[in-house]
């Protein structure tokens, strides 16, 4: 009897081993495949849907040390340090740079989403990898085939989320620092960790001011200078942006309304103090694996609807946290119908846009923030069972 158990066990055990090998299997199947007809898109005409020229441009400006910012030809919105990132991509050329910079995007991308599966939902994290993988790879390919630096934003979030889950507090500064060099926005999900952890503030400290003067190691003072006055100028500018984007204006224009003006900066900045607040409060009563996902939804939900030039494509950033609640939701708390909504949410961020955009063209820029109010009401609904749960 002992033995036939013991056979069994076994069994089930090879079972359950080969699911998982499947579950992962598949799901990096469905990147590479994403990723191949991506690469072959680029290859075959590199200079359509595409911002990579932007960069290109940029560091070509850098190298002749003209004006990032002068918009002669195209629209600069970066901090100088990108110039630093982007410039092993652009000694490689068109399109081999193009593609090979979408690759290194999409590997952080992936490799974040698969730490923070493993540190938040260990037992499941071969079949949780790939239902995040069936929500997120819709939202993502616009991104991807755009090569934004809105998926590699995306990524290296879900890495710091992994790495302040396990305290290893280098390289969260590091890449803090990192980020905001990548994206500007970069500043809020600093301030989100820095105030909620204070063991990263002088290690952030330090690589920002190692970050500031990289400019003026490569290239004349007077000219490095003059790149961070007109990055300043060009930050004060983008408060007020003269075109639509798809931040919460996009939803409030439907009813005749815009946030402008000091009026809008003073909104942004009274809500991110409210969200900033809430965050901490979070942090500090519930479980680590809880207070990860309330960072992600919250921050990037907040980058969403409150930085000021928010893109379609750039609500790829917060896919990954709506999926992540949304599988919390289900797994920890029972609340499938509420799941459901999230992961309805989740997929059709990439797909629902796109697929009505012959007859209703501007949808995607009131149907994302509106879906991103949705999703923070669905979660900050679900705080008193997140307590209870807690609590048990």
């Amino acid at each position: 009897m002992l033995r036939f158990h013991s056979s069994c066990s076994a069994k089930k055990n090879q079972i359950t081993g080969e699911h998982k090998i499947k579950h992962l299997t598949f799901a990096l199947l469905i990147w590479l495949l994403t990723f191949l007809v991506i690469s072959v898109l680029v290859i075959n005409a590199p200079l359509k849907r595409t911002v990579v020229p932007v960069y290109i441009n940029a560091v070509d400006n850098w190298l002749h040390q003209k004006d990032l910012y002068s918009k002669e030809k195209y629209q600069y919105h970066y901090l100088p340090q990108f110039v630093f990132i982007y410039y092993p991509f652009y000694l490689m050329g068109t399109p081999f740079g193009d593609v090979v910079w979408r690759l290194i995007s999409l590997g952080v991308f992936v490799t974040g989403i698969w730490l923070l599966v493993k540190a938040l939902f260990y037992e499941q994290r071969y079949y949780y990898f790939f239902i995040i993988t069936l929500l997120v790879v819709t939202p993502s390919i616009g991104a991807l085939r755009n090569g934004q630096a809105n998926l590699l934003f995306a990524g290296i979030l879900l890495l710091i989320a992994y790495l302040v889950f396990f305290k290893r507090w280098w390289a969260v500064s590091f890449l803090l620092v990192f980020l905001t060099a990548l994206k500007q926005t970069g500043l809020i999900i600093t301030g989100f960790i820095v105030f909620a952890h204070s063991k990263v503030v002088l290690r952030t400290i330090l690589f920002a001011v190692i970050c500031l003067l990289m400019p003026f190691l490569f290239t004349n003072y007077e000219y490095a200078k003059s790149q961070y006055i007109s990055a300043i100028n060009e930050m004060t500018q983008s408060m007020n942006p003269t075109r639509s984007f798809a931040d919460i204006n996009g939803l409030l224009s439907l009813f005749g309304i815009k946030l402008q003006g000091l009026y809008s900066i003073i909104t942004r900045a009274f809500v991110g103090l409210l969200t900033l607040a809430l965050w901490l409060y979070l942090n500090r009563i519930l479980s680590k694996r809880h207070s990860t996902m309330f960072f992600l939804i919250l921050s990037s939900g907040y980058l969403m609807l409150f930085h000021p030039m928010t893109e379609l494509n750039t609500y790829v950033i917060v896919a990954v946290p709506i999926a992540i609640t949304a599988l919390f939701l289900y797994h920890d708390l029972h609340l499938k119908f509420k799941a459901y909504v999230l992961m309805f949410i989740c997929v059709t961020l990439g797909i629902l846009p796109e697929m009505v955009r012959p007859i209703a063209p501007d949808l995607g820029m009131w149907y994302k923030p509106l879906a991103i109010i949705v999703t923070l009401s669905i979660v900050l609904g679900s705080i008193k069972t997140f307590k209870q749960y807690q609590s048990k």
